[in-house]
């Protein structure tokens, strides 16, 4: 997962609240289907939440079998508003990636 800054406007400082600012957590499995082994959140509760500055792992697991297999989950995304930013409506981008 990673994201951009998130900006308003033409995006000057005073319009960018920096990826650095946002925050994930993955939770825990809500499903599984297939062959997985146990299946370990990369953030298991709000206290292991990580910044978007760097790409984190939602969820590991391994599998033997060539058969498909799913893990779904519900994130939290954060967002800590410096206090340099002025009002108004913030736009970014988050990518999550499977691999």
């Amino acid at each position: 997962m990673t994201s951009t800054n998130c900006t308003a406007g033409a995006g000057a400082s005073y319009q960018t609240i920096p990826r650095v600012s946002l925050n994930y957590w993955s939770g825990p499995a809500t499903t599984t289907t297939g062959l997985l082994s146990p299946v370990t959140p990369g953030q298991a509760t709000a206290a292991n939440a990580v910044t978007l500055a760097a790409a984190p792992t939602a969820f590991s697991a391994t599998t033997t079998s060539l058969d498909p297999s799913a893990v779904s989950w519900r994130p939290t995304l954060g967002v800590a508003i410096p206090t340099n930013v002025i009002v108004g409506i913030y736009t970014c981008t988050v990518t999550h990636s499977v691999a």
